[in-house]
């Protein structure tokens, strides 16, 4: 009975290590491709790069695709799917973005405090479309309000392109400068700041017409 009971004991260990070595190999897969389809446009310099990215784009989902539907309320392997469809938007693949709003939903449905979920949709909402903007900025402001008064960068940093791209340059203005304040040594931050401040020149407005910047809230 003993070698029965630890036999059995090492077919679960092996399995076990068998589908962590396999998730290892999915995450890795994934991080690859972020750096070069994390955001838009894409970091590929030929046709044959990108033939060869697509091939692993998809290959990698299959695997998502195959575990999920064994296992369909996996949360870890949708939150893996919808960050690699979000990158498949980055190349216009036919049906990433449905598929990426989709998974993203299922886990918020389960879950609606999953700070992930949130700010992966709201980042891919905000790079997508001036239109997706203002449901952009509620789930920025969702994300935040997990934090309370602790500025979280990402959710802080996404609502400048929120406003920005719903024309709210004023806000804009002063969301760049709460960026360039608190996170002083973020390049990036400045830059936002001054395309800002030029936007608001050549509208012949004051960049603090609105008052002095601060953190945007969760409300």
């Amino acid at each position: 009975m003993r070698v029965i009971i630890f036999a059995a004991m090492l077919l679960l260990l092996g399995s076990s290590l068998s589908r962590a070595a396999e998730w290892a190999s999915i995450d890795k897969a994934i991080a690859a491709l972020d750096r070069v389809i994390g955001s838009y446009p894409p970091d590929i310099k030929t046709d044959t790069q990108k033939r060869e990215v697509i091939a692993k784009y998809e290959r990698t989902k299959a695997s998502l695709d195959a575990a999920l539907a064994a296992q369909p309320a996996d949360m870890d392997n949708l939150l893996r799917r919808a960050n690699l469809q979000t990158m498949g938007h980055n190349l216009d693949l036919p049906g990433a973005f449905k598929g990426a709003e989709q998974d993203y939903a299922a886990i918020l449905n389960e879950n609606p405090q999953h700070e992930r979920a949130i700010l992966g949709l709201a980042n891919m909402w905000v790079n997508s479309s001036p239109d997706y903007a203002p449901r952009a900025e509620n789930l920025f402001r969702a994300a935040q309000c997990l934090h309370e008064n602790v500025p979280l960068e990402e959710a802080q940093r996404g609502l400048f392109f929120a406003f920005y791209y719903q024309g709210r340059i004023e806000d804009a203005g002063r969301q760049a400068e709460f960026l360039a304040a608190q996170w002083p040594n973020v390049q990036m931050y400045r830059k936002l700041d001054e395309m800002a401040a030029s936007v608001l020149e050549r509208q012949g407005k004051s960049r603090h017409a609105g008052g002095a910047s601060k953190m945007v809230s969760c409300g």
